[in-house]
């Protein structure tokens, strides 16, 4: 069995709308009435309860914590970068084979207190921050870079 409202709206004389709501039909001797709306029927025990809803911030917890958790092991994985450069940073004294970040290989003549001073070839010195150099270069590689150059 179905059941429905029917509302209708009567526009006063001074034009405003006024809305009577209808009582529920009922079909007469026992019949049983099909109503359809926008192509759905609409069962007389359809539960009129709206669903509960998430609290806003219990539903998105679950994101929260996703984006909390990738941003903590991004930071602190290039934390941990930074201090393992800034240690060989430190390491580098006097003689002392480096790369710089343009890839020039040169050994370390002088150590002041924000730069290098580099001598790339016989009796060429540049002087260079401490961090445009990459890093120490061990023995093996020093060699490999003399006979491609």
């Amino acid at each position: 069995m179905y059941h429905y409202t029917v509302s209708t709206a009567i526009l006063a004389a001074d034009g405003n709308a006024e809305a009577q709501n209808a009582a529920p039909v009922a079909p007469a001797g026992g019949e049983q009435l099909q109503v359809t709306i926008e192509g759905q029927q609409v069962p007389e025990e359809a539960p009129a309860q709206p669903q509960a809803q998430q609290g806003g911030m219990l539903g998105m917890l679950p994101f929260i914590i996703l984006i909390a958790l990738m941003f903590f092991l991004m930071i602190r994985s290039q934390k941990k970068q930074a201090k393992k450069r800034q240690e060989i940073l430190s390491q580098i004294k006097k003689g002392d084979k480096v790369v710089t970040n343009a890839g020039i290989y040169g050994v370390v003549q002088e150590v002041k207190d924000q730069t290098y001073i580099l001598e790339i070839a016989d009796k060429v010195r540049v002087e260079m921050v401490k961090n445009g150099v990459a890093g120490k270069v061990n023995s093996a590689e020093a060699a490999d870079a003399g006979k491609n150059a």
